[in-house]
Formats: structure tokens, sequence, C-alpha cells
């Protein structure tokens, strides 16, 4: 048995597999994330990325679903509905977990402009890009505003 820095007795089979284990370090948080993946590209196809991508995954998750709906309505019978509801649940609350502050960030980062002189305002996550609250009518303006809302107040409203 040995003792270790939290006064914690370990029998001997314990203690060998976590000295075993301190071999290697796997830390989630050290792990590139999703914007060093779309390193490449613009603010405007990643702020499409972003906001689509999440919808698009979640629809391959609930058409099964509403496939069982529709089968069992034409046919009359019930119980199938219940059961894929019930399998699509917690991946549906993962998505929405890991999506809900990477969208919420991407379309906010759209309203964070900088203001260089001579009315020049850039988005300070690319300075490629033109301010979208320079021009408040335009479709990038009203896609980040929609998805903003859409994401930022939406998945919180339905918990």
């Amino acid at each position: 048995r040995r003792r270790y820095t939290f006064n914690v007795t370990w029998d001997t089979k314990h203690s060998d597999i976590m000295q075993l284990s301190a071999i290697a370090s796997f830390n989630v948080l050290a792990l590139p994330g999703p914007h060093c993946l779309a390193a490449g590209i613009g603010h405007t196809p990643k702020l499409l990325l972003y906001t689509l991508l999440p919808l698009a995954i979640l629809l391959l998750f609930v058409l099964p679903a509403l496939c069982a709906l529709v089968v069992d309505t034409v046919r009359g019978h019930t119980g199938r509905l219940e059961a894929s509801m019930s399998s699509i649940t917690r991946p549906v609350l993962f998505l929405l977990f890991v999506a809900y502050p990477l969208v919420t960030y991407q379309t906010l980062s759209h309203f964070h402009c900088q203001d260089l002189g001579d009315g020049l305002r850039l988005l300070t996550s690319d300075y490629a890009e033109p301010c979208p609250l320079d021009d408040k009518g335009g479709l990038l303006f009203t896609w980040s505003l929609f998805f903003g809302v859409f994401y930022a107040c939406g998945i919180p409203a339905c918990f």
C-alpha cells in the first residue's frame, strides 16, 4: 500500500494502474477547436457553416422519428414514435449542448466591429470583412441577427 498527497491509501493494484496512466495525458480542453479546422475559411462561409451544420445534423436525428410518425399514422399503429423519440433524445441534447456556445459565439462575433477611422469599420474576427452593422438591410446582418436570436435565445427557451 502506498500513500499519496491527499493521505489516501491505495492498494498496490490501483496504485500501479494510476502510475501507468500517468505516462500519457489526455486533456480535452487542449484539443484544437472547430475554429482551427476552419482556419482557411473566411468569416462569412464560416458563419454559414456554423449556423447550418447543427440544423442539418439535427434533421438527421429527427428524420427517422418523423418517418415513424408518418408510417404509424398511415397504418394506424402507435408506439414506434415514442421509441424513436426516446432513442434520439440524448444525441439531440448533446448536439444542442455542443452547438450552443459555438454557434452563439460565431453569430455574435459578426457584430463586433472596429472603427479604423475615415468611416472604415471592419470585423475584429476577420479584418478582410466589412462590418455588417453598416449594412443593416444586408443578408449577412439579417442572417447573423436571425441565427443569433434563434440559437442564443431559442435553445435555452426549449428547456
